[in-house]
């Protein structure tokens, strides 16, 4: 696997793995924006791919907690989309409106970093090879710079998801002289991720 990516694997999910992929300066949004909608996005039929306008997200912990929830309503038979990749979508979003999720998480024209997340089967003899070659399509026909940095610490997405979370000023101001801020920060939009399955908006 390309050092760029990492892995990381689901707690109540350990036949399943994520990699996760993350670009800088995309130029070509809008090519990958009508790929997505043709579904021709070079992924096996045995992997889901998810590619997240990166604005809005802060850790990665977001996505696992995502895909976990994803999961969940599928082996639950309450999913809210038709596949697994608009559903972690809209496990991303503080509130049950799909619309306000897809807008806000999908990737489209204008969205300058993305995060492209490969939910793959853990342990079949053939997924390590295909995993491979799926990373190796994307870094091709993203047009961007794609990132070393460490993708536990988002920081550029910090004010816009403190806005799209409904963290109030008030709220940032008592985490961020907490003695961890990103981490209660990452909390706080958990938090209302996990409420939304609460909430009637």
């Amino acid at each position: 696997m390309s050092k760029q990516w990492q892995k990381h694997t689901l707690d109540l999910f350990p036949t399943h793995g994520l990699a996760i992929g993350y670009w800088l300066d995309v130029s070509n949004s809008n090519d990958l924006h009508k790929t997505i909608l043709n579904k021709q996005l070079p992924v096996p039929s045995s992997m889901t791919c998810v590619v997240i306008d990166a604005k809005y997200i802060i850790d990665v912990m977001q996505i696992e907690t995502a895909v976990t929830q994803a999961l969940l309503h599928i082996s639950s038979h309450s999913m809210v989309t038709r596949e697994l990749a608009t559903e972690v979508l809209y496990c991303l979003s503080p509130t049950r409106s799909l619309n306000q999720a897809l807008r806000f998480f999908s990737a489209n024209s204008s969205t300058k970093r993305i995060l492209v997340v490969v939910i793959y089967p853990k342990g079949e003899l053939d997924a390590s090879s295909a995993l491979d070659r799926c990373q190796s399509d994307f870094e091709h026909i993203v047009c961007g710079r794609i990132a070393h940095e460490d993708l536990i610490n988002l920081k550029e997405g910090i004010v816009d998801a403190a806005e799209l979370y409904g963290i109030s000023s008030e709220e940032l101001t008592v985490i961020n002289h907490s003695y961890c801020p990103h981490s209660e920060l990452v909390d706080a939009i958990l938090t209302r991720m996990s409420a939304r399955e609460l909430s009637r908006v």
